[in-house]
C-alpha cells in the first residue's frame, strides 16, 4: 500500500475527526413539546409570584402608612400637652383647622396615606385636582360616634359647638376629657371631608378630613377608609395605632362606639342619622 504523504495523512484525519464530533452534537434548538412545557413552567411561576409581589408592594404601604399617622400622632401629643386642649376641627371661620394647627410640627406629606385611591367626581370638581387617583388625606375623629355636632359638650376631638341664631362657634376639648386615651380614636385612613359650601375652588390640603363610623351622604362614602385590603389603620390618644378591617371600625355596636367618643361611652342616642 501506498503511504500517503504528511499533508495527506492530516487532511483525513482531521476531517475524520470534524464527522465524529459532528455526529455527536445534539440537534439545534428546542422540539415543540420542549417550547410549550418551558413557556407552562415560566407562567406557573408568574402566577405564583405575582401575588407575593402584590401583596408585598401593598404591605409596604400599610407600613408607610402607620409611620405617617404616628408621626401625626405625636404631634397631636405635643400640641394637646403644650395647649391642655386638642386643636380645633375648625374655628367656624375657615376649615382644616387642625391641619394648621400641627403644621408647624410635622410635614405636610405626613397627613396623606401612601396609596393612591380613585377619587370621588365631587372631590375633583370641587378641588381642581388632577386625578383620576389621589393619596387619601387623614381624618380627625370630629365628633365621636355622634352623627352631628348636636352632642355638646362634643363626643370627639375636634371642639364643643355652640349657635345663636346663625352664629357659631367652637371651644376646645381639653385633655382630661378623654377618660380612655388607650381606647380613643384620635385620627385615621379616612374618605370623609366636609365640602364647604361657598368655596368654589378649594384647596384640597385644606378641606376639613374627619373620622367617624358612618358615611358622609355628600360624598357618598364611608369616613374610615379601605384601601389597605379592606381595612383602615388608626392612631389612638396613647400613642399606639391599630389596622382593622373597615366594618370593625363602623360596626353600630356599643364596644365599638365607645372607641370613638372621648367619655367611653357608646351613646346610642345620636346614632340616629345612619
Amino acid at each position: 500500500m501506498k503511504k500517503l504523504g504528511f499533508r495527506r495523512r492530516a487532511a483525513v484525519w482531521i476531517s475524520g475527526s470534524f464527522a465524529i464530533n459532528r455526529g455527536s452534537l445534539p440537534a439545534n434548538g428546542f422540539t415543540l413539546i420542549e417550547l410549550l412545557v418551558t413557556i407552562t413552567v415560566i407562567a406557573l411561576l408568574a402566577a405564583l409570584l405575582l401575588p407575593a409581589l402584590a401583596s408585598s408592594k401593598q404591605q409596604a404601604y400599610k407600613t408607610k402608612c402607620i409611620g405617617n399617622l404616628r408621626q401625626l400622632g405625636i404631634a397631636l401629643q405635643i400640641y394637646a400637652a403644650d395647649e391642655d386642649f386638642f386643636p380645633l376641627a375648625t374655628s367656624g371661620n375657615g376649615f382644616g383647622s387642625w391641619q394648621l394647627a400641627l403644621l408647624p410640627l410635622v410635614s405636610s406629606n405626613s397627613f396623606y396615606c401612601p396609596q393612591q385611591v380613585r377619587a370621588q367626581p365631587s372631590f375633583l370638581q370641587l378641588t381642581g385636582a388632577a386625578g383620576p387617583e389621589v393619596p387619601p388625606h387623614y381624618g380627625y375623629n370630629m365628633l365621636g360616634a355622634a352623627w352631628s355636632a348636636i352632642a355638646l359638650p362634643s363626643l370627639g376631638l375636634g371642639g364643643d359647638y355652640t349657635s345663636a341664631g346663625t352664629n357659631f362657634s367652637y371651644s376646645p376639648v381639653p385633655q382630661r376629657r378623654v377618660l380612655a386615651p388607650a381606647e380613643m380614636i384620635a385620627l385615621g385612613d379616612s374618605g370623609g371631608y366636609i365640602d364647604p359650601p361657598l368655596v368654589k375652588s378649594a384647596d384640597p390640603s385644606l378641606l376639613l378630613y374627619i373620622s367617624l363610623p358612618y358615611a358622609i351622604p355628600s360624598i357618598n362614602r364611608p369616613a374610615v377608609g379601605n384601601w389597605h385590603d379592606g381595612g383602615a389603620n388608626m392612631f389612638f390618644c396613647d400613642g399606639h395605632s391599630e389596622y382593622a378591617k373597615q366594618p370593625a371600625w363602623v360596626a353600630a355596636t356599643d364596644s365599638v362606639r365607645r372607641r370613638w367618643n372621648n367619655d367611653h361611652q357608646p351613646h346610642p342616642e345620636y346614632w340616629g342619622g345612619q
